[in-house]
């Protein structure tokens, strides 16, 4: 990801610690110079991040292990994993924008990373980093009733 990505993930976590100690959206906004609806913007963004990961983890732990979860679990799982990348979580989030709709592990797992490649949102390193967490697996043949 490229330097300015980092520097605004950076400033983005302090808006966010500055606003959790009190510090008002008009002093923030004026240190930044950003608008104050802007510093609310990313304050509530960060909120509804937040209120997910809290849903994810009751539901499959602070650091699951995403083979065990069912391919009916959200993509969003993918969020608790350990990774360092920036914007880890809004590129996980954007993952069911694609024209893949990928909304769910089992959409993960079952794609071809030809397929995946073909979306602009998924690049090579970004395909990468998910595949340690989430491997491609076969379809299971349906069986003929």
């Amino acid at each position: 990801m490229n330097k300015g990505v980092r520097e605004q993930s950076a400033r983005n976590e302090v808006i966010v610690r500055l606003a959790k100690k009190g510090m008002s959206a008009n002093d923030t906004a004026a240190q930044f110079a950003i608008s104050p609806a802007r510093v609310h913007a990313i304050v509530k963004r960060d909120a509804q991040l937040e209120r997910r990961r809290v849903k994810l983890k009751k539901k499959y732990g602070g650091r699951p292990k995403i083979e065990k979860p069912p391919d009916e679990a959200p993509i969003d799982v993918l969020v608790l994993c350990e990774q360092r990348t920036v914007g880890w979580a809004a590129r996980v989030r954007k993952l069911t924008r694609t024209s893949l709709q990928l909304r769910m592990l089992g959409d993960l797992r079952h794609t071809r990373d030809i397929e995946l490649l073909t979306e602009p949102r998924i690049g090579v390193r970004f395909l990468a980093e998910l595949r340690t967490f989430c491997a491609y697996r076969r379809p299971q043949k349906q069986a003929r009733g």
